[in-house]
């Protein structure tokens, strides 16, 4: 959360700035209110961008904060482990404490899909309890290639 109010605080000092350049200098409005405003727009929206999720895992008394790239890392290893052959498209989404998983798989026949549906979420379910301390509820997007 630091970096999104420093950059709303980097955006505003940046218009400060250009009005105390314009009141110092009129003749130049156009010269500094178009690069000024620029970079304030340019600085806020990326430390928008750069805005981190993290998900607090309360473990006793002592509550624990796991950054998102933590979560992908440990779906995107699970995956490797199940297609070894294939890289799985995919996407995990830490929101409200809750992980969303959407995940493009290879061709898995019709039949089988649903068994490796639940074994994945079972798999998945154990290795966040195991390492977070998660227990809540997850959620498994999945598509399969023809």
């Amino acid at each position: 959360m630091n970096r999104f109010y420093n950059g709303i605080r980097i955006g505003l000092f940046t218009l400060e700035l250009t009005s105390l350049a314009l009141q110092l200098f009129p003749s130049f409005r156009f010269a500094l209110t178009s690069p000024l405003t620029a970079f304030g727009a340019l600085t806020l929206a990326f430390f928008i961008h750069e805005r981190k999720t993290y998900y607090t895992v309360r473990s006793g008394e002592n509550p624990v904060i796991v950054h998102d790239a933590v979560i992908q890392h440990y779906v995107e290893d699970y995956w490797k482990k199940r297609f070894p052959q294939h890289p799985i498209p995919q996407t995990s989404i830490l929101s409200n404490s809750t992980i969303s998983i959407k995940a493009s798989f290879p061709y898995v026949p019709k039949d089988r899909q649903q068994l490796f549906l639940k074994m994945s979420e079972k798999d998945l379910s154990n290795i966040f309890k195991e390492m977070l301390g998660y227990q809540a509820t997850f959620f498994l997007s999945a598509s399969f290639k023809h």
